[in-house]
């Protein structure tokens, strides 16, 4: 299957201009960053999404509209905990909505620990986000075993917010995280 169809059937909803502007500009970004087009593989799509696999690279295509942080690359440089993008793209697709087209190097994904997650979990709060979809499968390891977060959906910084967002956005996290917020009560490490 080529890229364009892999594109087409995770991003069904576009049109076939959208598609087309889309693909032109992932292909210009792979020469840009002399990745060989011929070995891209997807290697998984969610609901807006498509990311596909290259040597040591990860190549991530997603749809964003109006209200998203456009830049994501600014928007995770907070915090160490992140795995930061090698490159970022945005692609205008009409007046309101957006692509993006992220590479960032390839971690290990195995052995990962629940420890990993809590205290991957910690560092961002310190850092002023919030995770909301804490598990296993959203962070990765480097070879020197430190541990990234490597999937940023449904990771908020709380720094940005007036007072009052801010605080209904704490409340609601605790409500969704109890457990993590016992762990910090409590500093207990385990589950």
């Amino acid at each position: 299957m080529s890229i364009m169809n892999d594109i087409s059937n995770a991003l069904y909803f576009l049109n076939q201009d959208q598609l087309n502007e889309l693909y032109i500009s992932f292909i210009s970004a792979c020469k840009l960053h002399n990745i060989n087009v011929e070995k891209i593989k997807p290697i998984s799509s969610g609901e807006s999404s498509i990311v596909f696999e290259v040597d040591n690279q990860i190549l991530k295509v997603s749809f964003i509209d109006y209200d998203n942080h456009e830049s994501l690359k600014e928007y995770v440089s907070k915090s160490s905990a992140i795995l930061q993008p090698n490159f970022e793209y945005i692609v205008d697709l009409n007046k309101y909505y957006k692509a993006k087209i992220l590479g960032m190097k390839k971690l290990l994904t195995d052995e990962i620990t629940e420890e990993d997650v809590y205290k991957t979990y910690s560092k961002l709060k310190e850092d002023g986000y919030l995770w909301y979809d804490t598990k296993k499968e959203n962070l990765g390891k480097d070879e020197n075993g430190n541990c990234y977060l490597i999937d940023y959906g449904e990771l908020i910084y709380i720094n940005d917010l007036d007072e009052y967002h801010r605080e209904k956005e704490l409340e609601s996290h605790r409500i969704k995280k109890p457990e993590f917020y016992e762990m910090d009560d409590i500093g207990s490490k385990s589950r």
